[in-house]
């Protein structure tokens, strides 16, 4: 991680990856499940005032059949690290749901005053259960969305109004600290 701010980054770069075998204790079947997942995501400073931020995951699973608590589950804007459950703008938490998961989100970042933000999101993704190559390069969930943020003594405070492109409703989002 060499991003230069947690919850606002103008430059830097982050870089997660995760590997594990499920059931390892348990006698009940002879073939585990293996999943695997990163988080990458880039800061790009455009100038003083505007970033460009790309943010990539991927997770797949291998094996028959995978438990219900493990599964990839997308939605919503929360950003903390929760087992294998991810942001995804315009949706519900977790309202997504599959074995495996690529996704690609864009954000512009206007920094004005010292601690204000303004941030513009596209995101695209696709969740799938197989791993046949039809399925893992079929695009099926994207949306976009814009913040208002504000980084207070006390962490972040950030409104969020996002809408899927495939929903009726749009979804509000606060955020206040970490």
């Amino acid at each position: 991680d060499t991003q230069d701010d947690k919850d606002f980054p103008t430059k830097g770069f982050f870089i997660s990856a995760e590997s594990k075998a499920l059931g390892v204790l348990s006698s009940e079947n002879l073939s585990k499940p293996v999943q695997i997942k990163a988080d990458i995501r880039f800061n790009f400073p455009l100038s003083k005032a505007f970033t460009y931020r790309l943010n990539l995951f991927g997770g797949l699973s291998f094996g028959d059949v995978i438990p219900h608590f493990y599964k990839y589950r997308m939605g919503g804007i929360f950003e903390q690290n929760l087992g294998n459950v991810k942001p995804f703008l315009g949706y519900q938490f977790g309202q997504i749901e599959d074995n495996n998961v690529f996704s690609a989100s864009n954000d512009i970042q206007f920094k004005f005053n010292k601690n204000y933000y303004l941030i513009g999101n596209f995101s695209i993704a696709n969740v799938f259960s197989s791993l046949e190559l039809e399925d893992t390069v079929r695009i099926n969930y994207s949306s976009f969305g814009i913040a208002a943020g504000y980084k207070s003594p006390f962490g972040q405070i950030k409104l969020n109004l996002s809408k899927s492109l495939d929903q009726q409703k749009a979804v509000f989002s606060v955020i206040l600290g970490h």
